[in-house]
């Protein structure tokens, strides 16, 4: 019930490297004053700075997440003990111990998600207080949605999600579920793709990717228990390879609306994805349905 693989991950070892940095930048300008030249400009002293802010950053979220986990932790052995005690307080066979159970389990359901989503956006506010130090870590993005693909007792839901691995063709009915969603003229600049990945852990998602900023889902489009969303990039294939990478995800098939240019296809296989594309993604949905995608 509390086995921490089930909790959101601290960010791996970081290496930091300002010390090099300040070294260089001071031997450079020994060189230069032996030369009689221009000393270094600041960018040396500049990306040791940004070095000690992400080392700072990665403290801070390292923090954070163990106290996700503990609040997670808490929460998983409160509702088991309520299990308990409604299943002690009825007589064997009472439909009513099933009640008591399911209300303690929509208890500590819905306190899981609290905590995630505050830790949502505790992890947004300490990724904007450091700035560039924060670059594309994109785990402060996805914190706050892993309460709703975790249950109350700590267990992932997705793994209850059967996917079959390497299903392009129900990969691609999800993907026209999810572009018959988008309405009105976003039809004519959104592009979507969903994919099958897997985690450190093992553990099945899948992704919905857009070309929407931070992963911006249109109304009407809702994730299932399951899903995450990826966003940022150009095309949809490149958010959901970006998330993988930034998440230790591993690649799998994905399916998309519109093939790429040849670059961007040679990149996703090379990262280790299967692509495929579905022409029909677009071909019902709102009265919109023939509006261009380029």
């Amino acid at each position: 019930m509390t086995d921490p693989a089930f909790w959101p991950q601290e960010p791996g070892a970081y290496a930091a490297t300002g010390e090099a940095y300040l070294a260089a930048h001071d031997a450079a300008r020994r060189i230069a004053a032996g030369l009689g030249v221009d000393g270094p400009s600041g960018a040396m002293t500049t990306a040791a700075a940004l070095d000690a802010a992400r080392v700072a950053f990665l403290t801070q979220y390292a923090e954070l997440v163990d106290d996700t986990r503990a609040r997670m932790t808490d929460v998983a052995a409160r509702t088991a003990l309520a299990r308990l005690e409604a299943r002690g307080q009825h007589p064997p066979g009472d439909p009513g111990a099933e009640q008591a159970v399911g209300l303690a389990d929509d208890r500590g359901r819905a306190e899981t998600e609290d905590a995630a989503e505050e830790a949502g956006r505790r992890a947004a506010e300490l990724a904007a207080g450091h700035g560039a130090a924060a670059g594309s870590f994109a785990p402060v993005a996805g914190l706050g949605m892993l309460g709703r693909a975790f249950g109350a007792d700590g267990a992932h839901r997705a793994a209850h999600y059967a996917v079959p691995v390497a299903a392009p063709a129900d990969l691609g009915l999800r993907l026209r579920e999810v572009c018959d969603a988008v309405t009105g003229p976003a039809r004519g600049w959104v592009r979507m793709a969903v994919a099958e990945v897997t985690d450190e852990a093992g553990r099945p998602w899948r992704l919905i990717g857009t070309t929407e900023l931070d992963g911006y889902l249109r109304p009407g489009v809702v994730l299932r228990d399951g899903e995450l969303a990826a966003g940022n990039e150009a095309w949809p294939e490149l958010s959901i390879a970006t998330f993988c990478a930034a998440h230790g995800f591993a690649p799998g098939p994905v399916v998309g609306a519109v093939e790429p240019p040849a670059d961007v296809c040679e990149y996703l296989r090379a990262a280790g994805f299967a692509p495929a594309w579905s022409s029909d993604a677009w071909a019902s949905g709102w009265e919109d349905a023939d509006a261009p995608l380029d």
